[in-house]
């Protein structure tokens, strides 16, 4: 949006300046589109602090996350702690489990036995050891002994089931634990995972900021020039302006100082009548040197206008009629009658087309049907046009010298062919050529 603004700019006070800028609302004109320029500048300006704001707000942000990256990343070390307790409190609980699975095998293989004898003297054996006791002393220490394989019974069989207990206990216990450490790293790559995304997105943030932040100021950079392009064409209008008052007062001058002395004259040669007809004599042939002297001014005006000479835009042209002249013809595009501000010189592709005559370039690019098209200002509002070119080799605010090529010709815009149109204009407004180049 930027860069079509300035283009619109740009282009309306090069039409400006080369439409004749050294009329005093050419000169408001471009001094409206310089303070556009400077208020344009002062709008990307805004832009600029604006973004250093953000840039200053997100870096900020970035600080804080990485504060409390730092102490995630401390968590993180007390969590590892953590994780290294829980495993070897699991690996505790595992070497219990061992344990109490070594255990409960003993004892199974012990009740197994058990089971076995018993099963081998039936439920009755314990009566029947008794029973069969010699004396009551006997009987009484069969009693015991049969008392404490009962409570040895009860034991391994109370043993086994606690064993039992341990293993169970230690399974819920380990896989709690196992359950608690994936928890712990889950949350810890959580954390870490969301850090480093914040982080990654103000960095970017950050980056794209510093492109806006170029971006504008290049086109600062690109709108201070344009201004100073404008400031140049002002500058170069008021002195035109100037030179044109002093020019016409000069002028003024002359023409009072002759009209004094032609009426000094008249004045002198009514004083008496051989004077009169000496004078009238004189003045006579005065008159006739006069005439002659416009003849010659006439007569050299086949070459120039108002004393100026420009050399052809073709330099092997020179001396040859153009293809089309200046004036009313029929146009080879749109068919019809048409009046052709110029004339029109054969030239091939990218044939070098040179400056009719030193002065500065005040346009240089694409203008409608004219295509690619280049303007010199002369000075003392005379200007020359070169269209329909195929290359440009100036640029806008370049001085030139006559004979210097300033592009290649073509057959760009409105046109059939390649060739060279030229143009002479005086304050903006085109002229017939052929009195400057013929």
């Amino acid at each position: 949006m930027l860069k079509k603004f300035v283009s619109g700019l740009l282009t309306v006070s090069l039409t400006l300046a080369f439409v004749g800028v050294a009329d005093a609302a050419s000169v408001s004109q471009l001094q409206k589109q310089s303070s556009a320029f400077k208020n344009q500048i002062s709008s990307v300006q805004s832009q600029i602090n604006s973004t250093k704001q953000q840039k200053a707000s997100t870096q900020s942000e970035i600080q804080e996350l990485d504060r409390q990256l730092a102490s995630v990343q401390a968590e993180i070390t007390q969590l590892n702690t953590k994780i290294q307790e829980t495993t070897a409190n699991l690996n505790k609980s595992q070497q219990e489990l061992k344990e109490a699975i070594a255990t409960r095998e003993a004892h199974y293989n012990t009740l197994k036995k058990r089971i076995r004898v018993m099963y081998e003297y039936g439920n009755s054996g314990y009566l029947e050891a008794l029973l069969s006791s010699d004396n009551f002393s006997d009987f009484i220490t069969r009693l015991e002994y049969t008392n404490k394989l009962v409570e040895y019974d009860n034991k391994v069989l109370k043993d086994y089931t606690h064993s039992e207990e341990v293993i169970a206990t230690n399974v819920k216990t380990i896989a709690k634990d196992k359950k608690q450490i994936e928890d712990m790293k889950a949350e810890q790559a959580k954390k870490q995972q969301i850090l480093d995304n914040n982080i990654a997105r103000k960095n970017q943030i950050v980056k794209q900021l510093d492109s806006n932040q170029s971006t504008y100021e290049a086109q600062i950079a690109d709108l201070q020039q344009q201004d100073a392009n404008v400031q140049a064409l002002i500058q170069k209008a008021e002195a035109e302006a100037k030179a044109r008052e002093a020019a016409a007062a000069k002028a003024k001058a002359d023409a009072a100082a002759k009209a004094k002395a032609a009426q000094a004259a008249k004045a002198k040669s009514s004083s008496s009548s051989s004077t009169k007809s000496s004078t009238k004599s004189r003045s006579s042939s005065y008159n006739t040197g006069s005439s002659n002297t416009s003849g010659g001014s006439s007569s050299a005006t086949v070459y120039s206008s108002n004393g100026k000479h420009y050399q052809y835009p073709i330099p092997a042209y020179n001396g040859y009629k153009p293809n089309s002249g200046y004036g009313y013809r029929s146009s080879p595009i749109a068919g019809g009658t048409e009046f052709h501000t110029g004339v029109d010189l054969k030239a091939t592709l990218n044939t070098d087309v040179i400056a009719a005559e030193s002065g500065t370039v005040i346009y240089a690019g694409w203008r409608g049907g004219y295509g690619k098209c280049v303007i010199i200002d002369h000075g003392g509002g005379y200007s020359t046009l070169y269209a329909h070119n195929n290359v440009l080799k100036v640029s806008v605010g370049q001085s030139v010298q006559r004979g210097q090529v300033i592009a290649g010709a073509g057959t760009t815009g409105y046109s059939t062919g390649d060739h060279c149109h030229f143009e002479v204009r005086i304050n903006g407004k085109h002229t017939n050529p052929t009195g400057y180049i013929y």
